[in-house]
Protein backbone atom coordinates (compact mmCIF):
# COMPACT_ATOMS: atom_id res chain seq x y z
CA UNK A 1 0.00 0.00 0.00
CA UNK A 2 2.85 2.45 1.23
CA UNK A 3 4.65 1.75 -2.50
CA UNK A 4 1.11 2.25 -4.44
CA UNK A 5 0.69 6.09 -2.25
CA UNK A 6 4.68 6.78 -3.48
CA UNK A 7 4.03 5.89 -6.95
CA UNK A 8 0.74 8.02 -6.75
CA UNK A 9 2.56 11.12 -5.39
CA UNK A 10 6.19 10.28 -7.20
CA UNK A 11 4.10 10.73 -11.38
CA UNK A 12 2.82 14.22 -10.88
CA UNK A 13 5.83 15.57 -9.46
CA UNK A 14 7.93 14.29 -11.98
CA UNK A 15 5.62 15.71 -15.12
CA UNK A 16 6.02 18.82 -13.16
CA UNK A 17 10.05 18.40 -13.69
CA UNK A 18 9.84 17.80 -17.70
CA UNK A 19 12.88 18.80 -19.52
CA UNK A 20 12.73 21.62 -21.66
CA UNK A 21 12.94 20.95 -26.06
CA UNK A 22 15.01 23.03 -28.03
CA UNK A 23 13.01 24.08 -30.77
CA UNK A 24 14.47 25.58 -34.00
CA UNK A 25 11.52 26.03 -36.65
CA UNK A 26 12.63 25.59 -39.95
CA UNK A 27 10.62 28.79 -42.07
CA UNK A 28 10.09 28.29 -46.02
CA UNK A 29 8.48 30.96 -48.05
CA UNK A 30 5.32 30.27 -49.59
CA UNK A 31 5.48 32.96 -51.85
CA UNK A 32 8.94 32.17 -53.41
CA UNK A 33 9.18 28.33 -54.26
CA UNK A 34 9.40 26.70 -51.22
CA UNK A 35 12.71 29.05 -50.47
CA UNK A 36 13.64 28.18 -46.69
CA UNK A 37 13.92 31.51 -44.90
CA UNK A 38 17.46 31.83 -42.96
CA UNK A 39 17.15 35.00 -40.56
CA UNK A 40 13.24 35.07 -40.36
CA UNK A 41 11.98 37.17 -37.69
CA UNK A 42 9.23 35.03 -35.47
CA UNK A 43 8.18 34.82 -31.78
CA UNK A 44 6.01 32.31 -29.92
CA UNK A 45 3.26 32.84 -27.89
CA UNK A 46 1.09 30.25 -25.10
CA UNK A 47 -2.27 29.10 -24.82
CA UNK A 48 -3.26 32.59 -22.82
CA UNK A 49 -1.40 34.75 -26.11
CA UNK A 50 1.56 35.70 -23.93
CA UNK A 51 4.73 35.93 -25.57
CA UNK A 52 7.21 33.31 -24.57
CA UNK A 53 10.09 34.67 -25.72
CA UNK A 54 11.02 35.89 -29.60
CA UNK A 55 14.26 34.47 -31.59
CA UNK A 56 16.24 37.87 -31.41
CA UNK A 57 18.44 36.40 -34.04
CA UNK A 58 19.57 33.15 -32.56
CA UNK A 59 18.39 30.16 -34.11
CA UNK A 60 15.76 28.39 -31.53
CA UNK A 61 14.52 28.60 -28.37
CA UNK A 62 13.68 26.35 -25.28
CA UNK A 63 10.49 25.18 -24.16
CA UNK A 64 8.85 23.03 -22.21
CA UNK A 65 5.86 20.27 -23.17
CA UNK A 66 2.85 22.34 -24.08
CA UNK A 67 1.02 24.04 -26.53
CA UNK A 68 2.56 26.94 -28.27
CA UNK A 69 1.71 29.09 -31.81
CA UNK A 70 4.57 30.59 -33.82
CA UNK A 71 4.49 34.09 -35.65
CA UNK A 72 6.26 35.49 -38.50
CA UNK A 73 7.30 38.95 -39.52
CA UNK A 74 4.24 38.49 -42.12
CA UNK A 75 1.21 36.86 -39.46
CA UNK A 76 -1.53 38.88 -38.29
CA UNK A 77 -3.62 36.05 -37.94
CA UNK A 78 -2.88 34.53 -34.40
CA UNK A 79 -0.17 32.15 -35.27
CA UNK A 80 0.25 28.99 -36.61
CA UNK A 81 -0.92 25.86 -33.95
CA UNK A 82 2.27 23.60 -32.47
CA UNK A 83 2.84 21.78 -29.65
CA UNK A 84 5.65 20.27 -27.24
CA UNK A 85 5.05 16.58 -25.72
CA UNK A 86 7.65 14.18 -24.21
CA UNK A 87 11.39 15.07 -25.57
CA UNK A 88 10.34 16.02 -29.18
CA UNK A 89 9.03 19.29 -31.32
CA UNK A 90 5.69 18.63 -33.44
CA UNK A 91 6.28 20.53 -36.28
CA UNK A 92 9.40 22.01 -37.08
CA UNK A 93 8.71 23.04 -40.35
CA UNK A 94 6.61 26.23 -41.25
CA UNK A 95 4.94 27.84 -43.95
CA UNK A 96 4.91 31.99 -44.28
CA UNK A 97 1.52 33.03 -45.59
CA UNK A 98 0.59 34.03 -48.92
CA UNK A 99 -2.46 36.32 -48.39
CA UNK A 100 -2.04 38.60 -45.08
CA UNK A 101 -3.08 41.58 -43.66
CA UNK A 102 -1.12 44.17 -43.81
CA UNK A 103 -2.60 48.00 -42.60
CA UNK A 104 -0.24 49.96 -44.55
CA UNK A 105 -2.11 49.42 -47.95
CA UNK A 106 -5.10 51.51 -46.73
CA UNK A 107 -6.20 54.02 -44.39
CA UNK A 108 -7.78 51.17 -42.96
CA UNK A 109 -6.98 47.54 -42.73
CA UNK A 110 -5.81 45.85 -46.47
CA UNK A 111 -4.60 42.53 -47.20
CA UNK A 112 -1.49 41.71 -49.53
CA UNK A 113 -1.01 38.21 -51.27
CA UNK A 114 3.10 37.46 -51.57
CA UNK A 115 3.81 41.38 -50.74
CA UNK A 116 1.54 42.34 -53.20
CA UNK A 117 -2.07 44.42 -52.64
CA UNK A 118 -4.82 41.81 -52.85
CA UNK A 119 -6.28 41.47 -56.29
CA UNK A 120 -9.60 38.96 -57.48
CA UNK A 121 -10.32 35.78 -55.84
CA UNK A 122 -7.77 34.49 -53.31
CA UNK A 123 -7.03 31.72 -50.45
CA UNK A 124 -4.38 31.07 -48.58
CA UNK A 125 -3.96 27.36 -46.68
CA UNK A 126 -2.81 26.17 -43.44
CA UNK A 127 -0.03 23.74 -43.46
CA UNK A 128 -2.37 20.90 -42.82
CA UNK A 129 -4.16 22.02 -46.71
CA UNK A 130 -7.54 23.12 -45.20
CA UNK A 131 -8.22 26.34 -46.02
CA UNK A 132 -7.35 30.05 -43.90
CA UNK A 133 -8.74 32.22 -45.64
CA UNK A 134 -10.41 33.53 -48.53
CA UNK A 135 -12.70 35.88 -50.41
CA UNK A 136 -12.21 38.75 -53.41
CA UNK A 137 -10.27 41.99 -53.12
CA UNK A 138 -9.57 44.75 -54.73
CA UNK A 139 -6.77 46.89 -54.66
CA UNK A 140 -5.68 45.22 -51.22
CA UNK A 141 -9.37 45.79 -49.59
CA UNK A 142 -12.24 42.65 -49.77
CA UNK A 143 -15.53 43.61 -51.82
CA UNK A 144 -18.04 41.59 -50.13
CA UNK A 145 -17.78 38.67 -47.88
CA UNK A 146 -14.27 37.60 -46.23
CA UNK A 147 -14.08 33.77 -44.53
CA UNK A 148 -11.90 32.86 -42.23
CA UNK A 149 -11.13 29.33 -40.66
CA UNK A 150 -9.36 27.49 -37.98
CA UNK A 151 -6.86 24.48 -38.62
CA UNK A 152 -9.52 22.07 -38.37
CA UNK A 153 -12.07 23.71 -40.90
CA UNK A 154 -14.34 25.31 -38.99
CA UNK A 155 -15.15 28.91 -39.48
CA UNK A 156 -13.63 31.61 -37.41
CA UNK A 157 -14.52 35.00 -38.87
CA UNK A 158 -17.08 36.10 -40.98
CA UNK A 159 -16.98 39.41 -42.38
CA UNK A 160 -19.46 40.93 -44.05
CA UNK A 161 -17.61 44.34 -45.61
CA UNK A 162 -20.78 46.31 -47.03
CA UNK A 163 -22.65 45.77 -43.55
CA UNK A 164 -19.58 46.68 -41.69
CA UNK A 165 -20.52 43.09 -39.97
CA UNK A 166 -18.41 40.73 -38.16
CA UNK A 167 -19.37 37.77 -36.80
CA UNK A 168 -16.90 35.14 -34.91
CA UNK A 169 -17.36 31.53 -34.04
CA UNK A 170 -15.61 29.40 -31.48
CA UNK A 171 -13.62 26.14 -32.77
CA UNK A 172 -16.65 24.42 -32.34
CA UNK A 173 -18.73 26.26 -34.78
CA UNK A 174 -20.72 28.49 -32.53
CA UNK A 175 -21.14 31.88 -32.88
CA UNK A 176 -19.36 33.64 -30.13
CA UNK A 177 -19.30 37.14 -31.24
CA UNK A 178 -22.19 39.45 -33.50
CA UNK A 179 -20.19 43.31 -34.30
CA UNK A 180 -21.92 44.85 -36.21
CA UNK A 181 -20.44 48.42 -36.27
CA UNK A 182 -23.27 49.69 -39.44
CA UNK A 183 -25.48 49.13 -36.61
CA UNK A 184 -23.78 50.61 -33.77
CA UNK A 185 -23.74 46.86 -31.62
CA UNK A 186 -21.64 44.20 -30.52
CA UNK A 187 -22.93 41.16 -28.95
CA UNK A 188 -21.09 38.34 -27.27
CA UNK A 189 -22.38 34.87 -26.33
CA UNK A 190 -21.17 31.65 -24.41
CA UNK A 191 -21.04 28.50 -26.41
CA UNK A 192 -24.50 27.64 -25.99
CA UNK A 193 -25.43 30.70 -26.85
CA UNK A 194 -26.56 32.55 -24.01
CA UNK A 195 -25.46 35.76 -24.52
CA UNK A 196 -22.23 37.39 -22.49
CA UNK A 197 -22.64 40.94 -22.75
CA UNK A 198 -24.34 43.67 -25.64
CA UNK A 199 -22.94 46.94 -26.11
CA UNK A 200 -24.59 49.81 -28.01
CA UNK A 201 -23.84 53.50 -28.29
CA UNK A 202 -23.92 54.95 -25.04
CA UNK A 203 -25.19 51.68 -23.27
CA UNK A 204 -24.15 48.37 -21.87
CA UNK A 205 -26.05 45.25 -20.43
CA UNK A 206 -23.84 42.02 -18.56
CA UNK A 207 -25.96 38.92 -18.29
CA UNK A 208 -24.78 36.23 -16.36
CA UNK A 209 -24.38 32.14 -17.19
CA UNK A 210 -27.67 31.50 -17.19
CA UNK A 211 -28.81 34.35 -19.42
CA UNK A 212 -30.02 36.98 -16.57
CA UNK A 213 -28.95 40.69 -16.73
CA UNK A 214 -27.17 41.19 -13.87
CA UNK A 215 -25.65 45.14 -14.97
CA UNK A 216 -27.24 47.77 -17.25
CA UNK A 217 -25.53 51.36 -18.07
CA UNK A 218 -26.78 53.93 -20.41
CA UNK A 219 -25.11 57.40 -20.66
CA UNK A 220 -26.62 60.46 -22.66
CA UNK A 221 -25.30 63.95 -22.60
CA UNK A 222 -26.92 66.54 -20.11
CA UNK A 223 -29.63 68.61 -21.06
CA UNK A 224 -28.53 72.81 -20.64
CA UNK A 225 -29.55 75.76 -22.42
CA UNK A 226 -26.20 76.97 -22.29
CA UNK A 227 -22.88 76.06 -22.91
CA UNK A 228 -24.15 72.84 -24.17
CA UNK A 229 -20.23 71.65 -25.42
CA UNK A 230 -19.24 71.33 -21.77
CA UNK A 231 -22.67 69.41 -20.85
CA UNK A 232 -21.46 66.14 -18.74
CA UNK A 233 -22.31 63.17 -19.11
CA UNK A 234 -25.66 61.65 -17.17
CA UNK A 235 -25.47 57.92 -16.37
CA UNK A 236 -28.59 55.35 -15.16
CA UNK A 237 -26.88 52.50 -13.87
CA UNK A 238 -28.86 49.62 -12.80
CA UNK A 239 -27.78 46.54 -11.01
CA UNK A 240 -29.47 43.43 -10.86
CA UNK A 241 -29.60 39.94 -8.46
CA UNK A 242 -29.39 36.42 -9.87
CA UNK A 243 -32.87 36.45 -10.69
CA UNK A 244 -33.40 39.45 -12.08
CA UNK A 245 -34.32 41.75 -9.10
CA UNK A 246 -32.15 45.19 -8.89
CA UNK A 247 -29.83 45.77 -5.96
CA UNK A 248 -29.58 49.45 -6.86
CA UNK A 249 -30.85 52.19 -9.35
CA UNK A 250 -28.28 54.83 -9.59
CA UNK A 251 -28.36 58.70 -11.39
CA UNK A 252 -24.69 59.71 -11.37
CA UNK A 253 -22.63 62.46 -13.98
CA UNK A 254 -19.03 62.68 -15.39
CA UNK A 255 -17.34 65.94 -17.00
CA UNK A 256 -16.61 64.49 -20.33
CA UNK A 257 -12.97 66.24 -20.31
CA UNK A 258 -12.02 63.71 -16.98
CA UNK A 259 -14.18 61.21 -17.79
CA UNK A 260 -13.26 57.95 -19.78
CA UNK A 261 -14.93 57.12 -23.01
CA UNK A 262 -15.93 53.45 -21.88
CA UNK A 263 -18.77 52.33 -20.31
CA UNK A 264 -18.41 51.82 -16.70
CA UNK A 265 -19.27 48.80 -15.53
CA UNK A 266 -16.89 47.39 -12.41
CA UNK A 267 -17.71 49.16 -8.44
CA UNK A 268 -14.42 50.94 -8.99
CA UNK A 269 -15.31 52.47 -12.25
CA UNK A 270 -18.50 53.39 -11.13
CA UNK A 271 -17.52 54.27 -7.79
CA UNK A 272 -15.76 57.20 -9.78
CA UNK A 273 -18.21 58.97 -10.54
CA UNK A 274 -20.27 62.02 -8.95
CA UNK A 275 -23.04 60.60 -7.35
CA UNK A 276 -26.59 62.57 -7.96
CA UNK A 277 -29.05 59.55 -5.95
CA UNK A 278 -28.68 56.04 -5.36
CA UNK A 279 -31.50 53.88 -4.34
CA UNK A 280 -30.56 50.49 -3.16
CA UNK A 281 -33.08 47.00 -2.69
CA UNK A 282 -33.11 43.19 -1.70
CA UNK A 283 -34.97 41.25 -3.37
CA UNK A 284 -36.67 44.23 -5.11
CA UNK A 285 -38.10 45.37 -1.70
CA UNK A 286 -36.83 49.23 -1.31
CA UNK A 287 -33.79 49.64 1.50
CA UNK A 288 -32.85 53.01 1.09
CA UNK A 289 -31.59 55.81 -0.87
CA UNK A 290 -28.39 57.99 -0.77
CA UNK A 291 -27.39 61.85 -1.75
CA UNK A 292 -24.45 62.95 -1.76
CA UNK A 293 -24.04 66.10 1.63
CA UNK A 294 -20.56 67.06 1.30
CA UNK A 295 -16.80 65.73 -0.11
CA UNK A 296 -16.78 62.16 0.79
CA UNK A 297 -20.37 62.32 2.86
CA UNK A 298 -23.29 60.94 1.87
CA UNK A 299 -27.02 61.30 3.67
CA UNK A 300 -29.07 57.67 4.01
CA UNK A 301 -32.90 58.49 3.58
CA UNK A 302 -35.03 55.42 4.68
CA UNK A 303 -39.06 55.42 3.66
CA UNK A 304 -40.58 53.33 6.31
CA UNK A 305 -44.41 55.32 4.88
CA UNK A 306 -45.05 57.50 2.03
CA UNK A 307 -42.33 59.83 3.04
CA UNK A 308 -38.46 59.83 2.59
CA UNK A 309 -36.75 60.18 6.48
CA UNK A 310 -33.48 60.94 7.08
CA UNK A 311 -31.55 57.82 8.85
CA UNK A 312 -27.91 59.34 9.15
CA UNK A 313 -24.75 59.25 7.24
CA UNK A 314 -22.40 57.09 5.38
CA UNK A 315 -18.78 57.90 4.38
CA UNK A 316 -16.85 57.65 1.35
CA UNK A 317 -15.25 54.13 2.15
CA UNK A 318 -18.56 52.71 3.38
CA UNK A 319 -20.35 53.83 0.29
CA UNK A 320 -17.59 51.88 -2.33
CA UNK A 321 -18.26 48.97 0.02
CA UNK A 322 -21.62 49.04 -0.78
CA UNK A 323 -20.69 49.25 -4.31
CA UNK A 324 -18.56 46.06 -4.43
CA UNK A 325 -20.92 43.81 -2.05
CA UNK A 326 -23.44 44.87 -4.76
CA UNK A 327 -20.96 43.66 -7.56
Amino acid sequence: MKKHLLLVFLFPCMSCFAQPVYFEPVIVDACAENVTLEEAEWYVTDETNQAVRQNEGSAGIWLHPGTYYLHTDNDFSGGTYFYVKGDRVIRDTFRTHKLVMWHEVSPSHGFTYCDEPAEGYLEDHYFNGNVRIRGNFNLGKPVDSLFEYYPNGKLKQMSLEKERRFLSYDTTGNLVCDWNIGKGYRRTFTARGIPVRVERDNQLEKYDENGTCTLRVERREKVRMFNKSNAPWVYRIKRFDEVGSPVYIAKMEMDKVSGASALPETAEEIGNLDLKRITFYRRGVLLFKLVPASAGRYIRYLKPGNKWQRDGTLTEDEFQALLINAE
